[in-house]
């Protein structure tokens, strides 16, 4: 099951959202190695977890399953095949979100900041962030 959002371009901008009652979480981060689907090969390829979260202001999640709000994990993002036969878009333990500026790991790193998180309701994890330099405040 797909969560209601899950973002896999930290560009966007995210505020005012509500999610609740999904299978896993009800906001979901998930890096990417490379671009998928109707994209593949179109956008330029970058790392995902390296780019900065943008606005995350204001938002609510509710009654999910797993966790309210989940920043962890990749993709893979190739074909099963002998060497490692896991399916195509399985999770993936390679990537961890480290912000740098403009997604550039020489340049200096770039915090991210959850500002106004309510969660309540959720079977395991109010919130499962796993990462650096990220800052949560005036949340609950």
């Amino acid at each position: 099951m797909i969560p209601p959002y899950q973002y896999k371009n930290l560009i966007y901008f995210l505020f005012l959202c509500s999610s609740f009652l999904s299978q896993d979480a009800g906001i979901w981060f998930v890096f990417h190695s490379s671009s998928t689907g109707d994209s593949h090969g179109l956008v330029p390829e970058t790392k995902a977890e390296l780019t900065p979260l943008g606005i995350f202001y204001n938002n609510r999640v509710h009654s999910n399953f797993k966790a309210g709000l989940f920043i962890d994990k990749g993709v893979k993002t190739s074909n099963a095949s002998a060497a490692d036969p896991r399916e195509y878009l399985c999770l993936d333990n390679s990537a961890r979100f480290r912000p740098h500026q403009n997604a550039d790991p020489s340049r200096p790193r770039v915090a991210a900041v959850i500002d106004t998180l309510i969660s309540f309701k959720n079977n395991d994890f109010g919130a499962w962030i796993r990462g650096g330099d990220i800052i949560i405040q005036n949340s609950g």
